[in-house]
């Protein structure tokens, strides 16, 4: 397994018991950028894969479906389709890959709630567990609380 340590400004991937992976440095000995953003990329990828391939065996895609055709839907295009009035898609998320932890105290219905009374046109909710500690309950603590199109943000592999 990963994990990303901060040493001064620059981070180094770190393999399992805390040695220094080098493969990612380049020859001066920074991080290769575009390699290290390939690498957190296919990792989050293939990650968020298996975990299609689990829930299968819970969720139907006849279920999803179905859930879908009955939900109320609150489309982007027809919020921001007014003219005259600049619109701002508010972000939500706990953590990053290249920055750590964001908010310690996290309430992601509330944090929802400042920005539609901002003024914002609509919110984008980060659901990736692993390295942006999102979850499916953030999205839909999110849609009790706002009345606005909310943007699931994830990685998808089917």
């Amino acid at each position: 397994m990963q994990c990303w340590s901060r040493m001064s400004r620059h981070f180094y991937p770190v393999i399992g018991g805390g040695q220094r992976s080098d493969s990612l440095l380049d020859a001066s000995g920074r991080i290769n950028a575009y390699s290290l953003c390939m690498n957190i990329l296919l990792t989050i990828m293939n990650e968020r894969r298996d975990a299609v391939l689990r829930r299968r065996r819970f969720i139907p895609v006849s279920s999803l479906l179905a859930r879908a055709r009955v939900r109320k839907h609150h489309g982007l295009t027809d919020r921001i389709n007014t003219s005259g009035k600049i619109h701002a898609i508010a972000e939500i998320k706990k953590a990053s890959p290249s920055a750590g932890l964001l908010r310690k105290h996290y309430s992601p219905a509330r944090l929802a709630a400042c920005y539609a009374e901002a003024g914002a046109s609509a919110i984008s909710v980060l659901t990736e567990p692993i390295h942006f500690l999102g979850s499916e309950r953030h999205l839909r603590a999110v849609r009790r609380t706002v009345n606005l199109p909310i943007l699931r943000k994830d990685f998808v592999c089917d």
